[in-house]
């Protein structure tokens, strides 16, 4: 009965999870048309525009001419830049995410989706208190923040390995 309750209560931090994921899609797409669900992935994309940025306003014959300079020679990041950038984006997600309840809560319950939840649930654990079997609950929701987080995984290793 414990695993079926803890289950059950994962099931709320995978909707936190999946709220964060959104986030950084949305700030990807929008600032930098990338493909971007995870902060591991969204921190050294935004370390490159943010490079960009500073080496073009700081360009010393200006910023028009700095950016036709940086537009054939696109400035790279340091690793420093990349790390604190990621660093803040992972911060500023947990935080995010911790108050992601505001905002998912009141979407899953104008879907249904805690009511049908809770009900799969009760279901399981009617069955196993009757003794038809030990059935398992499961909460499927920590698989999607998984599968977003695998296809990060991934793109990371191709841009990596070519």
């Amino acid at each position: 009965m414990t695993d079926i309750l803890e289950n059950y209560a994962g099931s709320r931090a995978a909707a936190a999870e999946l709220a964060g994921a959104m986030i950084n899609l949305g700030t990807g797409a929008l600032a930098l048309n990338q493909f971007t669900p995870t902060a591991i992935s969204l921190g050294p994309a935004l370390a490159a525009m943010l490079a960009q940025y500073l080496a073009i306003s700081s360009f010393p014959l200006g910023a028009t001419l700095g950016g036709a300079w940086y537009g054939l020679f696109p400035a790279a990041p340091s690793a420093l830049l990349v790390g604190v950038t990621t660093g803040g984006m992972i911060a500023g997600m947990s935080v995010a995410t911790a108050f992601a309840g505001v905002v998912t809560d009141p979407v899953q319950r104008r879907f249904r989706l805690h009511q049908r939840r809770l009900r799969r649930m009760l279901d399981v654990l009617q069955s196993n208190f009757q003794g038809e079997g030990g059935q398992a609950f499961v909460a499927r929701e920590a698989y999607a923040a998984r599968i977003l987080d695998l296809i990060d995984i991934l793109r990371t290793m191709h841009r990596t390995l070519t």
